[in-house]
């Protein structure tokens, strides 16, 4: 390993796919590779994935890095992030069971006996949403399914970045972020509530918390024979992906917000730590710092809803569907594009599709553009909830994820919000752009996240969509009207 390094190495573990960049300290691109993921759903309820998969991904970036001609010993440090929310029991190193991924929500039965058993509102005390998909009801089923499951020294990650460290340098660490999001972590006090797995009965050892910024370890020689990655590499805690893709897209200043297009979506602002507890079904999330608190509310039907007209009205044709909302009037048909229940800006599992002023004028055009302005009012919605106050970056709201690739969708957004949008380049690397930030940091390469966006993340200029103000003032009145649909038609979701 040099004494001068010249760049730094990223990876993210996603749910489809890891990524791995080598970003020179201007944030030139090196090199990049990306090795897709199998998800297994054995049975209804069941998601899981197999974390040697995950390493036998970093080592294939690692020789991808090295054949784009990368030096590797030149490298000064690497950062990782990943999915959160995940249950992994490893013995001496070793995964003993499939991971099973925060999607997964076969505990409901054993998240009420967590509940009763503690004698405590879990949500309350952690700061968080709690259910199925949290980390205690996972363990409870897996000690009740999977006979010897814990017996032994059994070291518990919830996180695939923290699997990875392990790997690499033998420590047992996971982000703050990440430990946020499993029912297990008291926001307030920023620390595990490790008495309730005594309470449980439930012996697993728990990752140190360590903050993006911090050392995990380094990369020892086995791993280095692995990898090519040169020994005694510093390698950084980093953050969930949560985190690190509000860090790519430049998101962290007080009351800053910016919208997720994916098959469910999200809200995500970051506020300053208050004590007042999140909304329903909201995630608050430590970032950088316990005073920087990403607030996450998650839509479930953005890029579903979106799927759902391309098929209904284009026969599966996004570029059909996109000429065909582009002809369409704007805010002339209301939608509520709840097909499978919601969570946010509403929480109902019960709730459907709603199109109201269909008439005998209506074309496909319209009840399809309805429903992207529909998942816009939700989006905008859905910012009230998190106490939004400004957009973010000098008032441009960055629209991320797949759904960004519609430029109409995208300007219908910028009208509703009253805001310019950005889509940023790259939009697939923002998770491992905003992991970076935490070797940039370490080596001193920016003294700052604001010294940091505008030396690297500025420099990716974006496509931009400015609101018309003519059409900002009809979609306002429009989405008054929706959003007294929801109360007007929620009588008739009951089951």
């Amino acid at each position: 390993m040099t004494d001068r390094p010249h760049a730094v190495a990223a990876v993210d573990v996603g749910t489809t796919a890891v990524k791995g960049v080598l970003l020179d300290r201007t944030g030139a691109l090196i090199a990049a590779h990306e090795v897709p993921l199998e998800t297994r759903r054995p049975v209804p309820e069941h998601v899981e994935q197999d974390p040697a998969a995950w390493w036998a991904a970093l080592v294939e970036i690692c020789a991808a890095w090295r054949a784009q001609g990368a030096d590797l010993d030149t490298l000064g440090a690497l950062s990782l992030s990943g999915q959160m929310q995940d249950v992994v029991l490893t013995r001496a190193g070793v995964a003993i069971h499939p991971a099973v991924l925060y999607s997964d929500t076969r505990a409901g039965a054993e998240a009420a006996e967590v509940t009763a058993r503690l004698g405590v509102d879990v949500a309350a005390a952690t700061g968080n949403p709690y259910g199925a998909a949290s980390v205690l009801p996972k363990l409870r089923w897996l000690a009740r399914h999977v006979p010897g499951v814990l017996a032994g020294d059994v070291h518990l990650h919830v996180g695939a970045a923290g699997v990875l460290t392990g790997r690499l340098c033998g420590e047992h660490v996971t982000d703050h972020t990440t430990a946020a999001t499993t029912g297990l972590y008291d926001l307030g006090r920023a620390t595990w509530w490790s008495e309730w797995l005594r309470t449980l009965g439930l012996a697993v050892v728990l990752p140190d918390l360590r903050w993006p910024h911090e050392l995990a370890g380094r990369v020892r020689a086995d791993a280095a024979a692995q990898t090519g990655l040169p020994v005694g590499l510093p390698v950084l805690t980093g953050l969930g992906d949560a985190g690190a893709t509000t860090l790519g897209a430049g998101v962290l200043g007080e009351g800053e917000r910016y919208v997720y297009l994916g098959t469910s979506g999200w809200v995500g602002a970051v506020r300053r730590r208050t004590p007042e507890p999140a909304g329903a079904g909201v995630f608050r999330l430590p970032l950088l710092h316990a005073d920087d608190v990403l607030t996450v509310a998650p839509v479930s039907n953005v890029g579903s809803a979106h799927r759902w007209a391309a098929d209904t009205f284009a026969d599966g044709d996004y570029a059909r569907l996109e000429a065909l909302v582009a002809r369409a009037a704007p805010a002339t048909l209301l939608c509520l594009p709840y097909l499978d229940g919601e969570r946010s800006p509403v929480s109902d599992p019960h709730a459907r599709g709603v199109f109201v002023g269909v008439g005998g004028h209506s074309a496909a055009g319209d009840l399809a553009r309805a429903v992207l302005e529909g998942v816009a009012y939700a989006l905008k919605a859905t910012s009230g909830t998190l106490g939004v106050v400004r957009p973010s970056l000098g008032g441009v709201v960055p629209v991320l994820g797949g759904g960004a690739r519609s430029a109409v969708w995208c300007q219908i957004l910028a009208d509703v919000l009253d805001a310019p949008v950005t889509v940023p380049p790259d939009a697939a690397l923002l998770p491992v752009l905003g992991s970076a930030y935490s070797a940039f940091a370490f080596l001193g390469w920016a003294p700052s996240f604001a010294a940091y966006r505008a030396q690297v993340l500025d420099q990716r200029a974006g496509t931009r969509f400015t609101p018309d103000p003519a059409r900002a003032r009809q979609y306002a009145a429009h989405s008054a009207r929706w959003s007294d649909l929801y109360p007007a038609v929620q009588p008739l979701f009951r089951p």
